[in-house]
């Protein structure tokens, strides 16, 4: 698995052909957090958008998802495509000093991801992001986990 495009405030990551994706966040932070996510073609054309949106708790979906999931749900299955790879972008952003999510978020300070591939199963392969909102500069105020599993 390898790393497409990496930002401040965002990264894409590659989902595999015959790979399926595990979405999941918790927000620790005391700001509304927010992660948009896009599933993408190879060439960056957008497939389908949803957003988790969080305050110190499990992350649910809050918009999009027409494709993907439901509303209020806390986890996002990607089912694999046989033939297609396809792109993962996530856009990682905060409502500074506020509870809810009104006005425009805001770029994150900054994340930090790791990738871990596991010995026992090489099929499955696990990212986690920590990100900052600029409040603290401790790196945990999202928490988002993206699980690829070969099928």
């Amino acid at each position: 698995m390898s790393v497409v495009t990496q930002s401040t405030s965002g990264d894409t990551i590659k989902l595999p052909s015959g790979y399926t994706a595990y979405l999941f966040g918790f927000a620790t932070s005391r700001w509304m957090q927010q992660v948009v996510f896009k599933v993408q073609t190879t060439s960056g054309r957008d497939l389908d958008e949803s957003k988790f949106q969080g305050l110190d708790g499990p992350m649910v979906v809050t918009s999009g998802g027409f494709k993907l999931g439901f509303l209020d749900q806390q986890t996002v299955v990607i089912p694999a495509d046989k033939i297609k790879t396809r792109h993962l972008e996530f856009i990682f952003s905060a409502y500074e000093n506020q509870t809810l999510a009104t006005g425009k978020a805001e770029e994150m300070k900054g994340f930090q991801k790791d990738q871990y591939t596991s010995t026992v199963v090489p099929w499955v392969t696990n990212y986690i992001y920590r990100t900052e909102d600029g409040g603290d500069s401790d790196f945990s105020d999202t928490t988002f986990i993206v699980t690829l599993v070969k099928e």
